[in-house]
């Protein structure tokens, strides 16, 4: 019965049309882009200008299932590469189940324009897999910029698949194309607020909101809601040396509890 129901969730969610959009994670994962001291490898899936900040080599690994259906879980891994003119990043996420799935691979980079502008880019290999249809994929990219306006306010702005790409294979879908605009405020070094509005071609505008407060050098939580899904949320973060734990969980009236856990290891 929950694969039945997740299947009809994916129909009517067109997954193929929306695959790879930004912000398809739980907002807790990756809405530190608008910030200084809150972002990190996951930060990339909201704007890859947040590339610009990280100067370590650091790899994590991030899973959720959405409404507990195994048939909705997403899976996210990537890795960042500092150089001397910026960073580099590669990225990994796979969506569904056997039935039907998606897969989404990106090269990414991110630097300085200048003392308070960032700017990054990502080339994206997409692909998805549906049982009795066939296969489908289409490389595409994605922009963003990210203003750090004071050491405690920031803004951004991230275009996904400007060219409006269409799938190659048994679908003729084309990938949505969606715009992203996002605020950040982090009066101090342990605690950030963020706000993320999204619009795509086909008129869906949903938005994102997420607080973290820091108890402590090691323990921090999150909190905020997402309308993409109508979902609240609450976690928090573990900090064990160079790892970095995160546990979260969403609540839907109607579908359920969502949970996930993200894992970040930074070499230093």
């Amino acid at each position: 019965m929950k694969t039945l129901l997740a299947y009809c969730l994916l129909s009517c969610l067109c997954p193929l049309a929306c695959a790879g959009g930004p912000g398809d994670e739980f907002p807790p994962i990756g809405l530190g882009a608008y910030s200084l001291h809150f972002n990190d490898l996951f930060s990339i899936t909201h704007n890859q200008a947040s590339l610009a900040e990280m100067t370590h080599v650091t790899a994590g690994a991030w899973m959720e299932r959405r409404f507990s259906l195994r048939a909705a879980s997403t899976y996210h891994f990537g890795v960042t590469l500092p150089a001397s003119s910026g960073s580099f990043a590669l990225t990994g996420t796979y969506f569904g189940y056997e039935t039907f799935n998606q897969q989404q691979a990106g090269l990414a980079y991110g630097r300085h324009i200048g003392k308070r502008l960032d700017i990054g880019l990502q080339i994206d290999y997409l692909a998805a897999q549906v049982a009795g249809y066939g296969n489908a994929s289409a490389f595409t990219g994605e922009v963003g910029i990210i203003w750090h306006i004071t050491d405690h306010w920031h803004a951004g702005l991230h275009v996904f698949n400007p060219a409006q790409v269409q799938y190659d294979g048994n679908f003729k879908e084309t990938a949505t194309t969606t715009y992203t605009l996002g605020f950040g405020y982090e009066p101090s070094e342990k605690v950030m607020l963020a706000v993320e509005a999204n619009r795509d071609v086909i008129k869906r505008t949903y938005g994102n909101l997420a607080v973290q407060y820091g108890l402590s050098d090691n323990l921090a939580v999150l909190g905020g809601f997402s309308t993409d899904a109508d979902q609240d949320f609450l976690g928090i973060r573990l900090q064990l040396g160079n790892l970095q734990i995160d546990m979260y969980a969403g609540y839907h009236p109607q579908l359920g509890i969502t949970p996930g856990a993200g894992f970040l290891y930074t070499f230093k």
